[in-house]
């Protein structure tokens, strides 16, 4: 089995300074299932909450069978901590690209994944992330010098410069191994070899 990763469209990768929020926002991308954490999540931006005022959580994905159990812990918080988490359902890829460039910082809190592919969507433009510890994303993470652990968030909230700096080095990384053409290069000379 050859394995070569995932990949984005060269024109995915922004090419020009990244936009940061003036009030942190942290963003979740994927699907509303259960497997994804996002209650785990919800329950670290409640804990961020009191130490950031300005901070909000946008969660962005398709609708699933099991989003009805999300919004029930939603209705467990307070109201005005349930007035700083948004929802974007069914987006379109422009919509997608603006969801990334009006973020802080992509959190992902998944106990499983077989890839990161929404890592690789946010280093192309400019963002760090912030991940759970599961093998896929470590190994991202270790190999761009692009985010931190979300047990780490508090270190690219406290300190801004952190989040550009990430967000480069993990553009650096999608640009050299990730883009279709490189996966392409990649999947041949593996094949030739």
């Amino acid at each position: 089995m050859i394995n070569v990763g995932n990949g984005i469209n060269a024109s995915f990768l922004i090419s020009h300074p990244p936009t940061f929020p003036q009030n942190p926002n942290l963003l979740y991308v994927g699907a509303f299932a259960q497997h994804k954490n996002i209650e785990s999540l919800i329950d670290l931006f409640c804990s961020l909450a009191p130490r950031y005022p300005t901070l909000t959580l946008t969660l962005a994905g398709q609708s699933t069978l099991y989003l009805p159990q999300i919004k029930k812990h939603l209705f467990t918080l307070s109201p005005s901590l349930r007035s700083k988490i948004n929802f974007c359902l069914n987006f379109s890829d422009q919509k997608l690209i603006s969801l990334y460039d009006f973020c802080t910082i992509l959190c992902q809190p998944s106990s499983q994944e077989s890839f990161g592919l929404t890592l690789i969507e946010a280093w192309a433009r400019k963002k760090p992330v912030c991940a759970s510890r599961i093998p896929p994303f470590s190994e991202l993470i270790s190999k761009s010098s692009g985010g931190v652990f979300l047990d780490q968030i508090t270190n690219l909230l406290d300190h801004p410069p952190l989040c550009r700096h990430f967000g480069q080095n993990g553009f650096r990384f999608v640009k050299k191994y990730h883009t279709w053409d490189k996966i392409g290069d990649s999947l041949w000379s593996k094949i030739s070899s």
